[in-house]
């Protein structure tokens, strides 16, 4: 949840490819997870570079507005929600009541 909070305020961020990162960052900006010699680089590079720092804060946060905008998410839940109720086979299948 931190990442994605940072991402909507258009921080860079630096991870490792454990959990969701991969799907919230650029490889460009995971590093391995034993390697805290890349880690380092990898800020030490955004800390000495105000624009690169600048345009990752927004491609971090145009992919935030792409990915997890309020009204792209509660569709999504809509449609489960939906889905659910009417007991249409869907993805979780038939609903017995």
């Amino acid at each position: 949840m931190t990442v994605i909070e940072a991402l909507s305020l258009g921080k860079p961020v630096v991870g490792t490819p454990v959990g969701d990162m991969p799907g919230l960052l650029s490889t460009e900006w995971l590093v391995p997870v034993d390697d805290p010699v890349a880690l380092s680089d990898r800020i030490v590079t955004l800390l000495h570079d105000d624009d690169l720092r600048r345009r990752v804060g927004e491609a971090n946060r145009a992919r935030f507005e792409a990915e997890f905008d309020a009204d792209l998410v509660r569709a999504g839940l809509d449609d489960v929600y939906t889905e659910l109720i009417s007991g249409s086979n869907g993805p979780m299948g038939e609903i017995d009541g």
